[in-house]
């Protein structure tokens, strides 16, 4: 039988018994096609798992157990459960996992509220309402918010017919304050023990509402097409209203100053409707929609209804007008007809700028103008660099969900492209600095620790001298990119561990030198010498300085020394916030006259001595 760490004494939350330490017992409440897909794994994983169903479905179950069937696979899994039609307030688990529509939820409220021997309780559920219902009825220590990451559909006589939605929606799970804590990391490690892709959020109620955002106009246009994603592929007068409601939805998030969460999805309100309605038009029309979107919106229309009502009172809440939102609204009535297919009314628009083009008329004449006489020099539409350069880094052995990580916007959009557009891919993320407003997201340093804490593979596209300050860099397998370098792994913080030598000297009330190291600690003429020094900053520095390292002999003269701007570029001084720790690697070539000894190193004020060798 598996069994996965969930805490230790010192840390566990009210309710845990911090003795048993360990999650072996798992409930899934709710045995539809997403419950019995988690149950069957983690069974399958060795866990000790009971399914709770009732009426035909537990009946099935008994009967014939779980039968899962991968899409695109030819045999079924059966796969022997236990199941339940209660849990009962002495009833003991590790772990219940909540999968169950929303408009199901508050049923099962006062059954999982009774029930104190069951500490951890992940909700798999969509919610726009917030958390506040959950913790309202079993307290905030017991709760735990995700979404999962598959879709399918369930077939005569039981049969689950599912796909994992790994590349672009992994398993999703956080704590309600966001804080990264043992039994997280255990329900997270029991997940991917039973092949299930997870990702940790640290903002769980903004990716919750961020989802149904995007969700709730997706499945409102299927019903304006008939429930057919296909139909709706082909009908841009829906596509043309799923665009518009979904940037209503984000500026009605922005409007409550809730995060748009993953913040790759800001570029959606920066990307021109057109734009966004060609991709559709693409990706609506494939296979892989009907099966994780379409047949769960055709069979889950009252799940959908109480999404679409929640997602409204917010928008009444931010005081935000919402016209296409309330539009595709309409067709939740199976009453109202679809849209007629193919229709095509709506006018696009492509943005704020086009309402001023009469006013402009003018500088567009010149705008042309310029064009005609410069169009040889400037046409572009023979230029494949940026995709051959994207279509040599996906060469690469780039692992399954990595962050792709560049300082320029320019750089990672054609990987937009060939993720959205094309489908290639669709499993990496790529970040910039400034994809999301805020201190967090300002330089490609800040975006690499938000990208680290993701849990998930971290690269950076290129090489970016100077990042070696903050994190641990090495260059990844695989061939140089013509034009950008070779891809470079993000290992973690580059300061890990103390330096040999502590220190406590502090520069001008702004920075402290905490720590540092020479290798070798003996010298001798000619060699390469070594010195680390560990800077921690106590407040923002208003320039980006110098630091230097001089190796000094007995007479005072300088043999041997590095001066340099750490941070280069990508990090350099002005950039470190307090609380940052940065390694800063000096390397120099000592002279070959070393004169007489003692030697000692200053960087700025004398920071050790070495002896002299040979």
């Amino acid at each position: 039988m598996s069994a996965v760490t969930l805490t230790d004494k010192k840390t566990a939350p009210a309710g845990v018994d911090a003795g048993r330490n360990e999650i072996r017992r798992i409930l899934v409440y709710g045995a539809g096609v997403l419950g019995s897909l988690y149950a069957g794994r983690l069974s399958q994983a060795g866990f000790d798992v009971t399914l709770l169903a009732r009426g035909q479905r537990l009946e099935d179950l008994r009967r014939h157990g779980l039968l899962l069937l991968a899409d695109g696979a030819e045999q079924p899994e059966q796969i022997p459960v236990q199941v339940t039609d209660r849990l009962d307030p002495d009833d003991a688990y590790d772990l219940v996992l909540v999968v169950v529509r929303k408009n199901q939820l508050e049923s099962v409220l006062p059954a999982l509220a009774a029930s104190r021997r069951t500490p951890n309780v992940l909700f798999l559920v969509n919610n726009a309402a917030g958390p506040g219902r959950l913790v309202e009825a079993l307290g905030a220590e017991r709760v735990l918010l995700g979404f999962p990451g598959a879709g399918g559909q369930r077939e005569e006589g039981g049969l689950v017919r599912y796909r994992l939605a790994s590349g672009v929606q992994p398993t999703t799970i956080g704590e309600l304050d966001g804080r990264a804590t043992p039994r997280l990391a255990a329900v997270a490690a029991a997940l991917r023990s039973a092949g299930l892709p997870v990702a940790v959020c640290r903002r769980m109620d903004a990716w919750l509402k961020t989802h149904v955002a995007l969700v709730s106009p997706i499945a409102n246009a299927i019903y304006l097409a008939g429930g057919s994603n296909y139909r709706l592929a082909e009908t841009r007068d829906g596509l043309v209203l799923l665009v518009r409601a979904v940037k209503e939805g984000l500026q009605v998030l922005r409007a409550l100053k809730v995060p748009i969460t993953p913040p790759a999805y800001n570029v959606l309100a920066l990307l021109p409707e057109p734009l966004l309605v060609a991709i559709l038009q693409r990706r609506m029309g494939l296979p892989g929609v009907e099966l994780v979107v379409t047949r769960h919106a055709n069979a889950a229309r009252d799940e959908m209804q109480t999404l679409a009502e929640e997602f409204r009172a917010l928008a009444r809440l931010a005081r935000v007008k919402t016209p296409a939102i309330d539009t595709l609204y309409c067709y939740l009535d199976p009453a109202n007809p679809p849209l007629p297919a193919g229709q095509a009314n709506l006018k696009l628009v492509w943005g704020p700028s086009i309402a001023a083009a009469g006013a402009l008329a003018s500088s567009a004449a010149l705008a042309g103008w310029l064009l005609a006489v410069n169009f040889a020099r400037v046409d572009r539409s023979t230029d494949r660099t940026a995709r051959a350069t994207w279509e040599a880094v996906l060469a690469q052995p780039i692992p399954q969900d990595a962050i792709l990580i560049t300082n320029d916007r320019d750089e990672v959009a054609p990987q937009w492209y060939l993720r959205y557009v094309e489908g290639r891919r669709a499993d990496l993320t790529g970040l910039f600095p400034l994809i999301q407003p805020g201190p967090a997201w300002s330089d490609v340093a800040a975006v690499t620790e938000q990208a680290l804490r993701a849990g998930r593979p971290v690269y950076l596209i290129k090489p970016m001298p100077g990042l070696e300050v903050k994190f641990a860099l090495t260059p990844a397998a695989g061939a140089a990119v013509e034009g950008i370098g070779g891809l470079v792994r993000v290992d973690g913080p580059a300061a890990q561990g103390e330096l040999a030598q502590a220190s406590a000297a502090i520069y001008d009330d702004q920075i402290r030198l905490a720590g540092y190291d020479a290798r070798p600690m003996t010298i001798s003429p000619g060699q390469v010498q070594a010195v680390t020094l560990d800077w921690a900053p106590l407040a923002p520095l208003a320039h980006d300085y110098t630091t230097f390292v001089h190796l000094v002999n007995a007479e005072g003269r300088v043999i041997g020394q590095s001066d340099h701007r750490p941070g280069g570029v990508y990090y350099p001084t002005s950039l470190w916030r307090p609380g940052d720790r940065l390694r800063d690697v000096h390397q120099f070539t000592v002279a070959d006259d070393l004169g007489p000894g003692p030697y000692a190193l200053d960087s700025p004020q004398r920071v050790g001595e070495i002896d002299a060798c040979g």
